[in-house]
C-alpha cells in the first residue's frame, strides 16, 4: 500500500489506525541505532598532508631495520678474509711481510699492500672489536658511494625512498659482511674514478687506479 494515497489516509484516521502505522512505518529509534552502528566503522579519507609524512616514516623505518638486521648478520658471521687482512695488517706493524702469515684453512694473504696498511690500525683492537667496527665502517663506505653516485646522476628523489634504495642495495651484498671482504673500499674507489672524470680531472682517475688492483 502507497503510504501516501488517499486510501491509506482513510485507513490511518480509522480508531486502529495508530497500530497499523506503527506496524507499517519503520521505528525512528531503530533507524538511529542502526545509524551509530554503521558510523563508526566509516572510513574518513585523511588528507595527503598526514599521508606521505606516515609513508615517508614507514619506509625510513624499514630501510633501518634492513641496515641493523645486515649489520648483525655481518657481526654474527665468519671472520674467514677479514682474519686474512687483520694478520697482515698486524704484520706490517711489526716491520714484516704480509705474505708470511696465513689465515683459516691456510688461506695465505695474496693481495696489493695498500690493503694490509689499511688494516694496520685495525690491528691495534681485539679482532672481534675490529671485526664490528669494520663492518660500521663499510656501511658508511657504500653510504658515501651512494650519495656520490647519486649526486653525480642528479637523481631527485625523497630521502626516504633513498634510504630504502640503499638498504636494498646492502642485501645483495652479503657475502661482503658474511665473511669481511674489501668490496667496500674498491667500490668507493671506482666511484671516485667515475666522479674524477666526470669531472675532467684524468690525472687524479689515474692515481685511484691501483685501488682497485
Amino acid at each position: 500500500m502507497n503510504l501516501e494515497s488517499p486510501e491509506a489516509a482513510r485507513v490511518y484516521d480509522a480508531p486502529s489506525g495508530p497500530a497499523i502505522r506503527q506496524a507499517l512505518e519503520p521505528d525512528a529509534a531503530i533507524q538511529g541505532t542502526s545509524r551509530a552502528a554503521v558510523e563508526p566503522f566509516t572510513l574518513i579519507p585523511l588528507p595527503r598532508r598526514v599521508l606521505r609524512p606516515l609513508a615517508h616514516l614507514l619506509l625510513l623505518l624499514v630501510s633501518v631495520g634492513i641496515i641493523v638486521g645486515v649489520y648483525r648478520y655481518g657481526t654474527r658471521s665468519d671472520l674467514l678474509d677479514f682474519t686474512i687482512y687483520y694478520g697482515a695488517g698486524e704484520q706490517v706493524r711489526n716491520g714484516l711481510s704480509p705474505y708470511i702469515g696465513y689465515g683459516p684453512y691456510l688461506l695465505p694473504y695474496q693481495y696489493v699492500l695498500w690493503i694490509a696498511w689499511l688494516f694496520a690500525p685495525l690491528s691495534l683492537l681485539p679482532i672481534h672489536t675490529a671485526w664490528r667496527l669494520y663492518m660500521g665502517i663499510t656501511l658508511v663506505l657504500m653510504a658515501v658511494c651512494f650519495f656520490l653516485l647519486k649526486r653525480l646522476h642528479r637523481v631527485d628523489l625523497p630521502a626516504s625512498l633513498l634510504a630504502l634504495f640503499y638498504a636494498l642495495s646492502l642485501i645483495m651484498c652479503l657475502l661482503l659482511f658474511r665473511v669481511g671482504q674489501v668490496g667496500a673500499i674498491q667500490l668507493l674507489a671506482v666511484v671516485l674514478i667515475i666522479v674524477a672524470l666526470d669531472a675532467r680531472r684524468p690525472v687524479l682517475a689515474g692515481l685511484l687506479v691501483p685501488l682497485v688492483i
